[in-house]
Formats: structure tokens, sequence, C-alpha cells
């Protein structure tokens, strides 16, 4: 395979994959780069009732979701030390050309 055959792997994260604006442009950018030969890879935290679920949606448009459990809105010190070292791992082998965060709580931990 050349460099120009290799697919750019993009990894989106967002705190909640909850019915709303920031999943919904999530969803879209991904689709978006999966038509222009992208990989990509989205993460999230669980889901929460009373938000509505975009999951199934994703899934449907072939989109790849991982969901760390720990990865929450609330700031909780245990848990946000736990998506941190989980997702400096999930960045490190996936070896992603992008990482694009979504909401304060994945901002945060995504950037650092």
């Amino acid at each position: 395979m050349s460099p120009l055959d290799k697919k750019n792997r993009v990894l989106h994260i967002i705190t909640l994959f909850s019915v709303g604006g920031a999943t919904e442009t999530v969803i879209s950018i991904a689709k978006g780069l999966m038509h222009r030969n992208y990989d990509i890879t989205v993460v999230s935290g669980p889901f929460i009732e009373s938000e509505g679920d975009m999951l199934p949606v994703a899934v449907e448009a072939g989109i790849k979701v991982i969901i760390i459990p720990e990865l929450r809105r609330d700031i909780h010190p245990i848990y946000d030390i736990r998506a941190f070292y989980r997702l400096r791992k999930m960045i490190r082998e996936g070896r992603y050309d992008i990482v694009h965060t979504h909401s304060s709580k994945a901002g945060i931990i995504g950037n650092l």
C-alpha cells in the first residue's frame, strides 16, 4: 500500500451521545468524512435515558462508536482520571491522524 492509499484516521470524542446539536454534528461530520475515505471512530460516555440516544443512528450509518463508561458529564475525579487514561491509551494505540473533541468534559480530557 502506498502512502496515498492510507486512510486518515479520525477520532471524535464527545461526552454524551444524546439527542441534540453536538451529537448530530458529530454524526454529520463522520458521515461526510467516511464518504471521503476517512477511517472514523467516535468515543462517547454512557447513555442517559432522559437525554435520548443517537447510537442507533450512528450504527445505521456505519460509524464505529466506543462507549467509555467513565466519561461522564458531571465532575467526578475518579471517573475523570480513569477516562483520561482510557482515552490516552486509545489515542496512542489507535495512531489517529486527527483527534476532534466535542463538549466541555471531552474537550478537557481529550486535549490533555
